[in-house]
């Protein structure tokens, strides 16, 4: 184990193929987490600016796995109603 307080060490790797911008995981499950993603396309020419974004369901044992998802204009937050 290093000594540097600062180390963090990852556990797995998802590619969520946009930046991810958030992430939470679901009250009483420690292995399913929401991971939510925005993209901004800059405006040029002759497009005009625009947000893309994916909300997914991902379980992480015993391997990641996205369980569902779902495009959306972009995903800045999340909170899970309970």
């Amino acid at each position: 184990m290093p000594s540097d307080p600062l180390h963090v060490t990852s556990a797995f790797t998802h590619d969520t193929e946009w930046p991810a911008d958030t992430v939470e995981f679901a009250p009483g499950f420690n292995d399913l987490l929401t991971v939510g993603t925005y993209l901004l396309h800059e405006a040029t020419e002759t497009t005009l600016m625009s947000r893309a974004g994916k909300l997914s369901l991902i379980r992480l044992a015993p391997e990641p796995v996205e369980l569902q998802a779902f495009t959306l204009g972009a995903v800045t937050d999340i909170k899970w109603c309970v």
